[in-house]
């Protein structure tokens, strides 16, 4: 029995795993590759907006929400209730912080005022014993406010809880009216107050 026929076959099998096998894996390799690019594509999306963000610096901004209901797009979405909070707790700081420098200008404004007229007069006794209590005062209104406003921080934060009461207007207005009566005093403007 010739065995040309055996080793034809032989030579095949060989060339067709020489050849056939790498260009079935490189083709396996390609689309696999091509696939993952494609199941990857939200995830860059989403990296590229969230480079985009930072170096922005806006919080604003969203993540696009891909439309397959998968875990990319579960994690667009807690990353985009991420970026809600986040953008809250820096709102709350700067409303925080506007609310602290405007409040403490007053009582600070009245202490300077009041320093100055002791600085350029050469008080008595009375005028020092007046300024005294003016100052202490205002240092107790400094200290309710920084109080006021860490309270304001707590109820922000969803750490407190407010009580509301009665307030009586006319004694806070009366007040109002005898601190600013201080700072127009200084810049000789009078004030009148009538109930």
């Amino acid at each position: 029995v010739p065995l040309d026929l055996p080793r034809n076959e032989r030579q095949n099998l060989l060339l067709f795993f020489f050849f056939s096998i790498p260009v079935v894996l490189a083709a396996v390799v390609l689309v696999g590759f091509l696939m993952s690019q494609w199941a990857l594509h939200p995830v860059k999306v989403m990296t590229r907006r969230v480079r985009e963000m930072g170096t922005a610096g806006r919080l604003s901004d969203r993540i696009p929400i891909p439309a397959p209901s998968d875990e990319i797009r579960k994690l667009a979405e807690t990353f985009n209730g991420l970026l809600s909070r986040l953008e809250g707790a820096f709102d709350s700081q700067d409303r925080f912080i506007s609310n602290a420098s405007h409040q403490l200008k007053t009582p600070l404004t009245i202490l300077k005022g009041e320093l100055n007229m002791i600085k350029k007069g050469n008080p008595n006794e009375a005028e020092l014993k007046e300024f005294l209590g003016s100052a202490g005062a205002e240092i107790e209104h400094m200290i309710n406010l920084v109080e006021d406003l860490l309270m304001l921080a707590r109820l922000e934060a969803g750490k407190d809880t407010l009580t509301m009461k009665p307030v009586l207007l006319d004694e806070v207005l009366l007040n109002i009216v005898s601190r600013i009566q201080k700072i127009a005093k200084h810049k000789n403007v009078q004030i009148s107050t009538s109930f």
